[in-house]
């Protein structure tokens, strides 16, 4: 198992997002440890729901509630949560 961050803590940090909202126990989870190589590898991937950008760049200057969705959205798409 993995402590897998909801929003991704590097992306948020360059971002200006501080380490108390980052590593806050809502922006937490435990994810098996294949999971969250594949979540991380989806964020690196071009991908059509992102008008071909990667998540990491679409969420580029984004705010906190958008970042969330789409993490929210990696755990559905890798069948850690359920829809």
């Amino acid at each position: 198992m993995h402590c897998h961050h909801i929003v991704e803590q590097t992306a948020a940090e360059n971002d200006g997002f501080s380490r108390t909202e980052i590593d806050a126990r809502n922006n937490l989870v435990r994810i098996p440890a294949m999971k969250h190589r594949e979540i991380s590898g989806w964020y690196q991937t071009g991908n059509k729901d992102f008008s071909g950008l990667t998540p990491r760049e679409y969420l580029r200057g984004k705010d906190w509630n958008e970042r969330y969705k789409v993490g929210i959205q990696a755990l559905v798409k890798f069948g850690v949560l359920k829809p």
